[in-house]
């Protein structure tokens, strides 16, 4: 038998089973949680069932900042009623995963006396009954009605179904959609939200929305070092980043990301998908190594956790993290064994702030598991590559408008964002020389890897004292 009909059948199967996957994430977290205060073992069982969950929910087509706000009603005591902790818990997940009636209503502007349409889809319904201003552009209502876990989701949904309507209509009445939308829950109570989805929209391609938020990468820097050629294609991928930033569809916001890493390796080379297989893993994995001990650190700061070992008088409290603290500082303390112990023990029941102090000490007082967590971050990047190309492929030569997933637009965002730092990086070495090729920028960049995997074998030593260590070497 083919294998690929192997592959179709099992995972048609998993399908049919989803609702039991979900129910038993639900019964093996609440059994893990519940039974006894987990040990080290247990903590990692709860995180891998929390990510395979968390996946479950996004690919049920659950929004990701819907997900996050009903942490507030497992963190309010208030939110509780009657309900145990293990009550509680299960109430929420069921809340994630039901699958409610939702009515959206949009509001447009459009050109001509009557807005009419011969064919309008059993789920639409359309208000001609706006009162108009004189002399302003002529309004009316459109509601919509869809499934969905959350009113996020729905608001998104929705927003497709519309669009997809108004493509017909598109050349007589030249219709402009409302940046917001009003989502009501059906049901014995109807819940109203409103949603602004342009802001929401915005938000994926915004630089807050990566790993790389707070980072800085200078264009001007790489600019001013690239020859004529590749100057051309340095300003093309910066105009598409700005493209997919400024445009509120979907499909051309991932379109505009994926040509802006691509126009990076037009010049080089090589077969360009080849290429960006090759160097975007590395780039992503070496980049991002830092910012995982960044997200430690900001997590430690927003919960005003005291610093273990601290230098003050006899009954002073020890200070707490702060932002002056430098990344240098909280390298040496997290990759220390003495004081991340210090630290880990300070943290009292804050048991989530426990595992992710543990896992990131772990990770940075021991070269093997760096090594191991770049050889991981690549692989995964090259499966989200793989699955980015296949969507731009849909897109680009058979024109698919059926969704796509987001988090696979918050994905290319990074790699984009990790490919401009890297080349920003690479350029600063090259400040003498105005006549740089972005091909020579990236295997700058990959010989510095080298070197820095080199160092990370034989001579790295912990605990470890400077931030720069863990970026690559750049000569």
């Amino acid at each position: 038998m083919n294998h690929y009909f192997k592959v179709e059948i099992t995972l048609r199967y998993i399908l049919k089973r989803r609702q039991k996957y979900f129910n038993y994430f639900q019964n093996k977290l609440c059994d893990i949680i519940f039974n006894n205060l987990p040990n080290n073992n247990e903590w990692e069982e709860i995180n891998q069932l929390a990510n395979s969950y968390a996946t479950l929910c996004i690919s049920n087509g659950l929004s990701m900042r819907y997900v996050f706000s009903h942490l507030c009603m497992l963190l309010r005591i208030t939110n509780y009623g009657v309900r145990t902790v293990r009550e509680q818990l299960l109430y929420v997940t069921k809340m994630l995963y039901e699958d409610c009636r939702f009515t959206c209503v949009f509001s447009l502007s459009y050109k001509g006396e009557q807005f009419i349409s011969n064919a309008i889809p059993s789920n639409i319904s359309i208000d001609n009954t706006v009162i108009n201003p004189p002399s302003s552009p002529h309004r009316l209502k459109i509601s919509i009605e869809t499934r969905a876990s959350d009113y996020i989701s729905a608001a998104f949904s929705a927003q497709q179904v519309l669009c997809k309507f108004l493509n017909s209509n598109q050349f007589k009445f030249a219709p402009q959609i409302d940046d917001g939308c009003t989502t009501i829950r059906l049901g014995s109570t109807a819940h109203k939200n409103e949603v602004n989805i342009v802001e929401h929209i915005h938000f994926l391609t915004s630089k807050s929305g990566t790993i790389f938020s707070k980072s800085e990468f200078h264009p001007e820097e790489v600019f001013d070092v690239l020859d004529d050629t590749s100057r051309n294609y340095w300003e093309r991928s910066l105009r598409y980043h700005f493209l997919a930033n400024d445009t509120c569809n979907l499909e051309q916001k991932f379109l505009s990301l994926w040509i802006a890493l691509e126009s990076l390796f037009v010049n080089i080379s090589g077969n360009i998908i080849g290429k960006i297989s090759e160097i975007v893993p590395l780039v992503y994995a070496t980049t991002s190594l830092k910012y995982r001990l960044l997200y430690l650190k900001n997590l430690l700061i927003e919960n005003r956790i005291h610093i273990p070992n601290a230098n003050v008088s006899a009954g002073t409290p020890s200070p707490v993290f702060y932002d002056s603290i430098s990344d240098s500082e909280f390298l040496h303390l997290i990759s220390s064994e003495r004081d991340a112990e210090g630290l880990f023990n300070t943290l009292g029941d804050m048991n989530h702030l426990k595992y992710r102090v543990r896992k990131t000490s772990e990770l940075f007082s021991d070269k093997q598991a760096i090594m191991r967590q770049i050889e991981k971050s690549k692989i995964d990047v090259k499966h989200q590559l793989n699955r980015i190309y296949y969507f731009r492929n849909l897109i680009a030569h058979a024109g698919y408008n059926q969704g796509i997933p987001l988090q696979l637009i918050t994905h290319l965002l990074d790699y984009v964002y990790s490919t401009y730092y890297a080349l920003s990086v690479a350029a600063k070495t090259q400040a003498d020389d105005k006549n740089v090729s972005l091909q020579k920028l990236f295997f700058t960049y990959s010989v510095g890897c080298d070197y820095f995997m080199d160092n990370l074998e034989n001579s790295m030593s912990f605990p470890l004292d400077d931030i720069n260590c863990l970026t690559p070497t750049i000569v």
